[in-house]
């Protein structure tokens, strides 16, 4: 039996599925100690994500790029908080990943 609770708590610090959403995430592979997960074309040329919980209870990103069966790693990030994912993933890939608030004043 495969342990994914650390892709499960990884997918939901990202935002679950309004974040799948927001940058067309598919194909979930959850393991023992990461997600990875394919999203929709960005500026950054990558289109798959890998996050991996490391010993000091920090992330490693790695966005790759998956062409045929050619792959090549885009960027990679370490030491990253939990806290940080959402906004180090937007930055890097360009994408929103929450549904913008919108306020509407009735005069």
């Amino acid at each position: 039996m495969n342990d994914t609770t650390v892709g499960q708590t990884v997918l939901a610090q990202l935002g679950g599925s309004q974040f799948a959403f927001m940058v067309g995430a598919k194909r979930f592979v959850a393991s023992s100690d990461s997600l990875t997960f394919s999203f929709m074309r960005n500026g950054s040329g990558a289109n798959r994500c890998t996050i991996t919980l490391d010993a000091s209870d920090t992330y490693t990103l790695r966005f790759w790029k998956l062409r045929g069966v050619e792959l090549k790693t885009v960027k990679q990030f370490e030491g990253i908080y939990a806290d940080s994912l959402r906004t180090l993933f937007s930055e890097t890939t360009g994408l929103a990943v929450t549904v913008p608030q919108i306020h509407v004043s009735v005069a």
